[in-house]
């Protein structure tokens, strides 16, 4: 995976508050026809929220989650 900055990855971090009262959730980069996307889950629930674009590389779906989560 891309190596990501200290930024982006604080912003991912801070998604977590996001959905704060699902308790713990998962964010999981998944590829598919050679694009990577993201789905946030939930042990008790189904996808809470998934990426709308495919990107081509790993940090750059990672950044795309970031940047939408720190608007």
């Amino acid at each position: 995976m891309d190596s990501l900055s200290a930024e982006t990855m604080m912003m991912l971090h801070n998604y977590r508050f996001v959905y704060s009262l699902a308790g713990d959730i998962n964010v999981v980069v998944v590829t598919h026809d050679n694009l990577y996307w993201i789905i946030v889950q939930h042990k008790m629930a189904p996808t809470l929220w998934k990426s709308n674009n495919g990107h081509k590389t790993e940090g750059a779906v990672l950044q795309g989650t970031a940047n939408y989560s720190n608007t």
